[in-house]
């Protein structure tokens, strides 16, 4: 019986996700919640500028979303007992309470796609996977943790790494200006254009 998977955030991430499972036989996608229209939601998935186009059936009527002819649930997420695994896709909740909601609702588990705020575990694949203990509510770290855990692990194993400072260069995203302007009237380094400028940032 395949795993029933709900997506709460259909922004870069929940997408990308959505269209890896639809390539593994031991998932499926039942619902997904997003504050997008339906049909925008729709057309980001079928058309996208990194992945090219959905190699994959696609249609929208009625609140679902149809791929190669199944139904699924696009809205809220609201009581149900039907979702194995739900996948948290944006910054909106980032702690175990915030969380917690989703599983009174029925939900098994709910995985955090980027960094808590609180002490919820972490789990980075290929880092610390396998100190996963049936843990209910967790997260899988941010890109920059899963980008340089595995850089750091390695040198760790082989050198013994002490201390270190690490800058990341990060692709910009959709808070950031594409042309020179006001940034909340007084964050001047983020007032810059993204794609022809290195902004510093706190991580």
């Amino acid at each position: 019986m395949k795993l029933r998977i709900a997506i709460d955030g259909f922004g870069r991430i929940g997408r990308s996700l959505f269209r890896e499972i639809l390539d593994n036989s031991e998932y499926e996608v039942v619902h997904i919640s997003d504050l997008m229209s339906l049909e925008m939601a729709h057309y980001l998935l079928k058309y996208d500028s990194v992945h090219g186009r959905l190699q994959h059936k696609s249609s929208f009527e009625d609140n679902r979303l149809f791929i190669n002819g199944l139904a699924i649930e696009y809205g809220p997420i609201t009581q149900n007992n039907k979702i194995d695994i739900l996948f948290v896709c944006h910054n909106e909740y980032t702690s175990i309470d915030t969380l917690l909601p989703y599983q009174k609702m029925g939900i098994k588990r709910v995985i955090l796609s980027s960094m808590p705020s609180d002490d919820m575990p972490v789990f980075s694949m290929g880092i610390n996977h396998n100190n996963y203990n049936n843990e209910t509510i967790f997260s899988t770290g941010s890109c920059t943790t899963n980008a340089l855990g595995l850089i750091l692990q390695e040198i760790d194993t082989t050198f013994s790494l002490q201390s270190g400072n690490i800058t990341s260069i990060h692709s910009y995203t959709s808070d950031q200006n594409i042309l020179d302007a006001s940034y909340n009237g007084s964050e001047f380094q983020k007032s810059r254009a993204a794609a022809i400028n290195i902004i510093p940032v706190n991580s």
